[in-house]
């Protein structure tokens, strides 16, 4: 309501004082017959305020401000102020009653007068609006924040896997060129300088439609033609410098430190203190690093905002490119291969426990007809395929076998089925031999 009554008296207040031709167009001189009160009536559709003008233009004539008995006797015999230049002003500088006569007695008479009315509470508008136009003012500024807009978590972690995915591309092709740690140092800068530099989303953020927004000065602008919460300033040129500092230099070196620290072997030099303390001094900041990060994931899967500390830090945070575009990324291929890597890890599980011989005996009815097995087959031993050195035949079928094929094989399954007719063997016997297992 406060808010409101401010802009009223804004919109009233706002226009300042004003001059006002007294008729218009009709100007000052003797009404019509038929129009006497054309002054009367050009009064009351104005409002008048204190600070305002009443300008008379008028030929051979003259007007008078007078009191309220000389305005109704048409008697300007004791004039306040009197003016017969042809254009006369008059200030309106205090509340109450203004009258104004023509200085002809009979122009007069004939409806040539103008009351003029200034209200007292007038001033008290302006006063009251000028008491509360800075109060109005800083409500107005409270009331125009920032719109709460939320931004997918999922899109923002799978922008930044993206973004290591395509640097692991990169990486393999070059992984014999340079060391690995400058490799990891010269691709993050290149994707740094063709994106983020030039006001670029990087790759994983143009695929789930995102990009940096400068939240503070977002807080400093307000906003002031907010629609949908995601407008603001990209990232000052400072903020991308301190980015590239931050996440690749930052990076670079401490994974540098780590290296040269193992491989000097500071953690066990008890003979060099000093460089037991560094080694320390480095697991205490990469502890404390870890911890922050840790904190800053849980507010990112609280908020939204900020995936990790440098993006905190530079009070970078990642919005919305282009609020009707929906995520462009397909998941075929990934669950593609999901499904044969689950699929493959099945197989290398239950392979080991089937039973080759009795899936091959299971499969082998079905894999030729018994009618069109020829004479060489029956003479060859079917599981070796040459001719049996010691040959034993199966019992009841009579079909030939190595020694050692069929006495393994029946040593190794309870209930092993001949190879050629899938007739369980019940017993084995030596080719030429009357008797015998």
């Amino acid at each position: 309501m406060l808010c409101i009554c401010a802009l009223v008296v804004a919109s009233m207040a706002a226009e300042g004082p004003r001059d006002f031709k007294v008729g218009d167009e009709f100007g000052w001189r003797v009404p019509l017959q038929n129009d006497s009160a054309v002054y009367s009536h050009w009064a009351s559709s104005n409002r008048f305020h204190i600070g305002d003008s009443l300008s008379f233009v008028y030929d051979k004539d003259s007007v008078m401000e007078v009191d309220k008995w000389g305005f109704y006797h048409c008697n300007g015999s004791d004039p306040i102020t009197a003016f017969d230049n042809g254009n006369s002003t008059f200030d309106l500088d205090r509340p109450g009653l203004f009258y104004f006569i023509s200085g002809s007695n009979q122009h007069c008479t004939s409806g040539q007068r103008l009351i003029v009315e200034i209200g007292k509470d007038d001033d008290a508008w302006i006063r009251s609006y000028q008491r509360l136009l800075p109060e109005s003012q800083s409500l107005l500024a409270s009331r125009r924040s920032v719109i709460p807009v939320a931004i997918s978590r999922v899109n923002q972690f799978d922008a930044a896997r993206l973004d290591v995915e395509m640097s692991a591309m990169l990486k393999e092709q070059l992984v014999k060129v340079f060391t690995l740690m400058k490799l990891d140092a010269f691709l993050e800068f290149l994707i740094w300088r063709f994106s983020i530099w030039v006001d670029k989303p990087t790759p994983g953020n143009a695929l789930m439609n995102l990009r940096y927004r400068d939240e503070r000065g977002v807080v400093a602008q307000h906003l002031g033609k907010v629609r949908t919460g995601l407008e603001g300033p990209g990232l000052t040129s400072p903020q991308k410098i301190w980015y590239c500092v931050a996440s690749v230099g930052g990076q670079y070196l401490f994974s540098r430190l780590q290296s040269f620290s193992a491989f000097r072997r500071w953690g066990d030099s008890e003979q060099r203190p000093l460089a037991r303390r560094l080694w320390t001094l480095v697991q205490r900041i990469e502890g404390i690093y870890k911890a922050a990060s840790f904190l800053n994931l849980l507010s990112f899967l609280y908020t939204g905002r900020y995936r990790n500390l440098i993006e905190k830090a530079l009070k970078a945070r990642l919005v919305y490119r282009s609020p009707h575009m929906n995520r462009s990324v397909s998941f075929e291929y990934m669950n593609r291969q999901l499904v044969w890597n689950e699929f493959s890890e099945m197989l290398l599980l239950l392979l080991p426990l089937l039973n080759s011989s009795a899936v091959k005996n299971i499969l082998s009815p079905f894999a030729k007809d018994k009618s069109s097995s020829t004479k060489e087959d029956t003479v060859t031993c079917p599981i070796c395929q040459v001719d049996p050195a010691i040959p034993f035949i199966a019992l009841p079928c009579q079909h030939r076998y190595c020694y050692y094929c069929i006495r393994t094989r029946c040593a190794s399954a309870a209930s092993f089925r001949c190879l050629r007719c899938n007739e369980p063997v019940v017993a084995i016997q030596r080719e030429g031999v009357s008797s015998g297992k």
